[in-house]
C-alpha cells in the first residue's frame, strides 16, 4: 500500500548534513594555525596523522562515549552501516526518534510507523533546518493487523535519500520505505492486513468505504491512500484497516 501527502516544501538538505558533520568532526579534527606538526597552541599532540597544517586521530577521544555494539538492521543488510544520516536514530535505538524526510516526519513506534506532516512547523535558515511538531502519534500510524505491538524497527535498506524500515513479530511483519523530498510511504505486508490509526477520526473526500484508493483529510492535512488493486479499506471511526483479500 502507499500512502502520500500531495502538500509541497521547500527543502535545503545541504545545510543540515553540513552542520551535523562540522559538529561531528570537530571532537578529532582542527586546522593547526602554525607550523606542521603542532596544533594552533604550538604543542606537538600524540597519537594524531598529520595532513598538511591539520591532521586526525585514529582512535575516539576518551570523552566519547562509545557506540553501542548493537545495530538494529536486518539480517540480510550487509552493506556497510552510515551514520551521520537524518534517519540514524533507527539503527541506534530498538525504537525510533522523529525522522524528518521533508515533507513527511516519521517515527518508528511499538504500534508501527506514526505519519504527520508538520508543514509550518520545519523552518530553515543559514544555519540549517530545523523540525518540531512531530507528535508521537502523527496524523495516522500505520501498523499490522496480526499484531499490536513490535519491540523493534530495523533498518533493511538505504539509498542517498530514501530508507527502508522493517517491523517484525513472529509471522506477522511489514517494511515501509520513504526518503528526502518524497511525499510517499510505501509499505509491503506479510502475515496479515495493513491498518492505519488516527490521531482522530478522518474525512474522506474521495472514493467511499470498501474502495482501494481513498482521499482523506486528518488534522487539516490531506492523504491519499492506495491500497493493493482489489482490495478494500474499512473506515470505522479512528482504527481502519485495508483488506488485502489474501494478496
Amino acid at each position: 500500500m502507499t500512502i502520500s501527502s500531495p502538500r509541497p516544501v521547500t527543502r535545503h538538505g545541504s545545510a543540515a548534513a553540513m552542520a551535523f558533520l562540522a559538529g561531528s568532526l570537530g571532537a578529532v579534527a582542527w586546522a593547526a594555525d602554525t607550523a606542521e606538526g603542532t596544533t594552533a597552541a604550538g604543542a606537538a599532540v600524540a597519537g594524531v596523522v598529520q595532513v598538511g597544517r591539520g591532521g586526525y586521530l585514529t582512535t575516539p577521544p576518551k570523552a566519547c562515549k562509545k557506540l553501542d555494539d548493537r545495530i538494529y538492521k536486518t539480517s540480510d543488510l550487509t552493506a556497510p552501516m552510515l551514520t551521520g544520516q537524518w534517519w540514524s536514530s533507527l539503527v541506534w535505538q530498538p525504537l525510533s526518534q522523529p525522522l524528518f524526510a521533508h515533507p513527511l516526519a516519521l517515527r518508528c513506534v511499538a504500534g508501527g510507523l506514526t505519519i504527520d506532516y508538520p508543514g509550518s512547523k520545519i523552518t530553515t535558515n543559514e544555519h540549517g533546518i530545523f523540525g518540531s511538531g512531530a507528535s508521537k502519534d502523527g496524523d495516522m500510524r500505520l501498523g499490522h493487523a496480526a499484531s499490536a505491538n513490535f519491540t523493534q524497527a530495523d533498518c533493511a535498506g538505504y539509498s542517498d535519500w530514501f530508507v527502508t524500515t522493517s517491523f517484525a513479530s513472529g509471522g506477522a511483519s511489514f517494511k515501509a520505505s520513504f526518503g528526502h523530498g518524497s511525499p510517499y510511504v510505501y509499505a509491503t505486508y506479510a502475515g496479515g492486513n495493513p491498518t492505519l490509526t488516527f490521531s482522530k477520526a478522518p474525512t474522506i473526500w474521495a472514493g467511499e468505504a470498501g474502495d482501494a484508493v481513498l482521499g482523506i483529510t486528518v488534522n487539516h492535512h490531506h492523504y491519499g491512500l492506495f491500497g493493493a488493486s482489489g482490495s478494500a479499506w474499512a473506515t470505522e471511526g479512528t482504527s481502519w484497516v485495508n483488506d488485502g483479500k489474501g494478496k
